[in-house]
Protein backbone atom coordinates (compact mmCIF):
# COMPACT_ATOMS: atom_id res chain seq x y z
CA UNK A 1 0.00 0.00 0.00
CA UNK A 2 1.52 3.12 -1.07
CA UNK A 3 1.25 6.60 1.52
CA UNK A 4 0.27 9.75 -0.32
CA UNK A 5 1.99 12.87 0.33
CA UNK A 6 -0.08 15.98 0.31
CA UNK A 7 2.06 18.95 0.08
CA UNK A 8 0.67 21.73 2.94
CA UNK A 9 0.94 24.65 0.82
CA UNK A 10 -2.04 23.10 -1.44
CA UNK A 11 -4.20 22.37 1.79
CA UNK A 12 -5.98 25.55 4.15
CA UNK A 13 -8.55 24.45 6.65
CA UNK A 14 -12.18 24.13 5.94
CA UNK A 15 -13.20 26.43 8.59
CA UNK A 16 -10.96 29.34 6.80
CA UNK A 17 -12.79 28.55 3.28
CA UNK A 18 -16.29 28.39 4.92
CA UNK A 19 -16.05 31.40 6.51
CA UNK A 20 -14.64 33.63 3.44
CA UNK A 21 -17.90 31.95 1.16
CA UNK A 22 -19.93 32.79 3.98
CA UNK A 23 -18.63 36.55 3.79
CA UNK A 24 -18.84 36.71 0.24
CA UNK A 25 -22.39 34.87 -0.07
CA UNK A 26 -24.55 37.24 2.38
CA UNK A 27 -25.18 39.93 -0.03
CA UNK A 28 -26.41 37.81 -2.68
CA UNK A 29 -28.89 35.92 -0.27
CA UNK A 30 -29.80 39.19 1.00
CA UNK A 31 -30.63 40.63 -2.63
CA UNK A 32 -32.17 37.19 -3.38
CA UNK A 33 -34.96 37.95 -0.38
CA UNK A 34 -35.51 41.49 -1.34
CA UNK A 35 -36.31 40.65 -4.95
CA UNK A 36 -38.37 37.79 -3.61
CA UNK A 37 -40.43 40.01 -1.25
CA UNK A 38 -41.10 42.58 -4.39
CA UNK A 39 -41.92 39.54 -6.21
CA UNK A 40 -44.69 38.68 -3.61
CA UNK A 41 -45.80 42.21 -3.36
CA UNK A 42 -46.77 42.27 -7.06
CA UNK A 43 -48.64 39.01 -7.20
CA UNK A 44 -50.72 40.19 -4.37
CA UNK A 45 -51.19 43.56 -6.13
CA UNK A 46 -52.51 41.94 -8.98
CA UNK A 47 -54.82 39.25 -7.17
CA UNK A 48 -56.27 42.59 -5.34
CA UNK A 49 -56.97 43.68 -8.62
CA UNK A 50 -58.94 41.01 -10.03
CA UNK A 51 -62.80 41.25 -10.67
CA UNK A 52 -64.72 38.71 -8.16
CA UNK A 53 -65.88 36.62 -11.62
CA UNK A 54 -62.24 36.05 -12.28
CA UNK A 55 -61.59 34.98 -8.27
CA UNK A 56 -64.39 32.73 -9.14
CA UNK A 57 -62.24 31.06 -12.08
CA UNK A 58 -59.51 30.45 -9.65
CA UNK A 59 -61.45 29.13 -6.86
CA UNK A 60 -60.80 31.92 -4.86
CA UNK A 61 -63.23 34.60 -2.41
CA UNK A 62 -62.50 37.85 -1.97
CA UNK A 63 -61.85 37.08 1.62
CA UNK A 64 -59.22 35.07 0.44
CA UNK A 65 -57.47 38.01 -1.27
CA UNK A 66 -57.86 40.39 1.62
CA UNK A 67 -56.72 38.46 4.07
CA UNK A 68 -53.60 37.31 1.57
CA UNK A 69 -53.42 40.94 1.11
CA UNK A 70 -52.79 41.94 4.07
CA UNK A 71 -49.73 39.92 5.07
CA UNK A 72 -46.23 41.57 4.77
CA UNK A 73 -44.08 41.00 1.97
CA UNK A 74 -41.73 38.78 3.91
CA UNK A 75 -44.45 36.47 5.40
CA UNK A 76 -45.40 33.74 3.25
Amino acid sequence: MKCQIVPRVARRPRSYLDRSRALLRWPVVLIDAIFLWLERNRQRRLLHGLSNHMLKDLGLSRADIDQECGKYPWQN
